[in-house]
């Protein structure tokens, strides 16, 4: 899976986010520096051991869809309540 993707859908597990803060990432294009800040450090645990089980799982590339991906349904991206990932 493309490193990006599998940082998306480890964020994307992370219960203490919500979409706009995990599209506000995205948007900014955070470092890993930057992300252990915006994220602090329970949270940047949290994903890390996230990001590390994704790798683990062999999942393949297809079967997420984010926000920030043409293939996210144009009326769902226009809700500020929309889902960060559809699956």
């Amino acid at each position: 899976m493309e490193k990006t993707r599998e940082m998306k859908l480890a964020l994307s597990f992370l219960q203490t986010m919500s979409a706009e803060d995990l599209k506000r990432i995205w948007e900014t294009d955070l470092s890993w520096d930057s992300l252990e800040i915006f994220l602090g450090k329970d949270r940047m645990k949290l994903f890390t051991d996230e990001l590390e089980w994704v790798n683990n799982q062999n999942l393949p590339p297809h079967g997420h869809v984010f926000i920030d991906e043409d293939d996210y349904p144009l009326s769902l991206k226009e809700d500020p309540d929309a889902p960060y990932r559809l699956a």
